[in-house]
């Protein structure tokens, strides 16, 4: 969960820089055009007549430093539109930028509340599971290999905490998941390779996960 967590976040941080980089080259675009076009008025104009002349890279900042201030609404005033077609053009990234915000951040508190959530949820099993030991009077070696099954079921084997979201699907639909977990595990077994699909549908059907720690013993059946 917070390998999700931050994953998403970083994806949304990640779409965020896309967007002004995307307004930025149009509001460019604009200016640029308009200084062709022989208009001295424009928010480059002083960049791009500069008798020294201007890098793409010092030109590429000046715009993305004037779009960042410009979808953030902060607008620090020493760029601003010099023409009509750029404040149309910087009106409406003012006002789609806004919109994109809005999402931006509503997406944002949803992934903070589900790994809140998660992380409490978690923060209470554990602390149930330990006090309850505790007062079973077990002992604390194997209160540690008890949290530590949780902590590999909680962080590793995901489909168990999902169980509960799985009880009212169909049995079609559960057979289905079943399928998508287990078989590419199965499949890894030379000799069900050879097994055909219905075969192999039913054998998944009725597997079942079995959890075990290092400090385990594995005993199959046949070898004692």
């Amino acid at each position: 969960v917070v390998s999700n967590f931050w994953t998403d976040t970083l994806v949304l941080g990640m779409w965020l820089f896309v967007v002004i980089h995307l307004c930025s080259c149009l509001l460019s675009v604009v200016s640029v055009l308009e200084v062709q076009n022989g208009n001295a008025q424009a928010w480059a104009a002083g960049e791009l007549l500069d008798s020294g002349g201007s890098s793409c890279r010092r030109f590429y900042m000046l715009s993305w430093y004037y779009t960042a201030t410009t979808v953030t609404s902060i607008g620090y005033g020493d760029i601003t539109p010099q023409n009509s077609d750029e404040r149309l053009v910087a009106s409406a990234v003012m006002i789609l930028s806004q919109l994109y915000f809005a999402k931006v951040f509503a997406d944002l508190t949803f992934l903070t509340s589900m790994y809140n959530q998660w992380t409490l949820q978690r923060h209470q099993r554990m602390t149930q599971t330990r006090s309850a030991l505790e007062s079973m009077n077990i002992p604390k070696t194997l209160i540690q290999r008890v949290q530590a099954c949780q902590t590999y079921v909680w962080d590793m084997q995901k489909e168990r905490r999902a169980k509960n979201c799985f009880e009212d699907l169909t049995t079609q639909l559960q057979e289905e998941v079943k399928l998508v977990l287990y078989s590419r595990l199965v499949m890894q077994v030379p000799f069900l390779q050879t097994l055909d699909a219905r075969a192999l549908r039913f054998l998944i059907g009725r597997l079942s996960d079995q959890v075990f720690l290092p400090a385990d013993f594995i005993i199959c059946r046949g070898d004692i």
